[in-house]
């Protein structure tokens, strides 16, 4: 007769209106003293993405703060790093000052979306909390066979410094896209572009006559459209982005919802289906 082990685990979100986690939101984790507390959810740790959704990044000393009121509060501090390389291009920071020195105790270092064909990296500052851990990779059915395959080409990202080339890369091409964006009359910004994504405000018609141009895109988080660069994020792809938002903004504000706009040209259509047939995205999300 076989057995197995169930482990269920409840994320409790803190809604921030910048999309941030904050010190203070760490108190309402824990069930501490309130009425009935053995009925709740006892909190263990805290979650940071870094950097977050919207494409900020926490600051060092913010990360120190956030730690210091886990520490209050008996929580550990978990950093979700799917785009870390990213964070520590745009602070300048070391990678060991945003993690340990201001307090984390598990980092989800992000492979995938600076380079590496598969596989993320999980860094145990504390490693009391790394027991068992293989185990528990084997019972999820994330222990892959040959994994020494997957670890590799870690070596050469790391040692190379490719990590942080790749992420200065696609830091550089968000604020390229948003540079040319922002003066856009119709279009804005709807987060400051702190690393590799660059959410956009505009007209159902600006999206329909991007989408139409051959470009694919996410819109979400209040109705934004997602543009996320990747460590090969091409030069003539972005600007011609930007070349097409400018325009699609502009034939939107010349002819209001309602109204026929101009037909596209048959050299517009060429290039359409040329950008819709190639190989490489568009505009290089992950």
């Amino acid at each position: 007769m076989r057995s197995a082990r169930v482990l269920l685990q409840r994320l409790q979100p803190a809604d921030r209106p910048d999309h941030e986690w904050q010190a203070d939101a760490a108190s309402g984790c824990s069930a501490g003293d309130q009425p009935f507390r053995h009925s709740l959810s006892q909190a263990s740790l805290v979650t940071i993405t870094q950097a977050t959704e919207t494409g900020q990044v926490y600051g060092v000393n913010e990360i120190a703060a956030i730690s210091a009121s886990c520490r209050d509060l008996g929580l550990k501090l978990h950093m979700d790093g799917a785009r870390f390389a990213q964070a520590c291009a745009r602070i300048g920071c070391s990678p060991a000052e945003m993690t340990w020195r201001a307090g984390v105790d598990v980092l989800c270092f992000g492979g995938i979306k600076n380079g590496l064909a598969v596989g993320d990296a999980v860094v145990f500052f504390d490693k009391a909390l790394a027991e068992d851990f293989g185990y528990r990779c084997k019972q999820a059915g994330q222990l892959a066979s040959k994994m020494r395959f997957m670890a590799a080409p870690w070596a050469g990202l790391l040692e190379s410094g490719a990590w942080l080339r790749n992420a200065r890369h696609a830091n550089a091409y968000a604020l390229r896209l948003a540079a040319k964006a922002e003066g856009v009359p119709g279009v804005q910004l709807t987060f400051p572009v702190e690393a590799n994504s660059v959410f956009l405000h505009a007209g159902p018609a600006v999206f329909e006559a991007l989408a139409q141009r051959g470009w694919r895109f996410y819109t979400f988080i209040g109705g934004a459209a997602r543009f996320v660069f990747a460590w090969d994020a091409d030069l003539r792809r972005v600007d011609a982005l930007a070349d097409d938002i400018s325009a699609c903004a502009a034939n939107a504000m010349m002819c209001p919802p309602g109204l026929p706009g101009p037909r596209p040209s048959v050299d517009h259509v060429e290039k359409s289906w040329l950008r819709t047939r190639t190989t490489s995205a568009t505009s290089r999300f992950e």
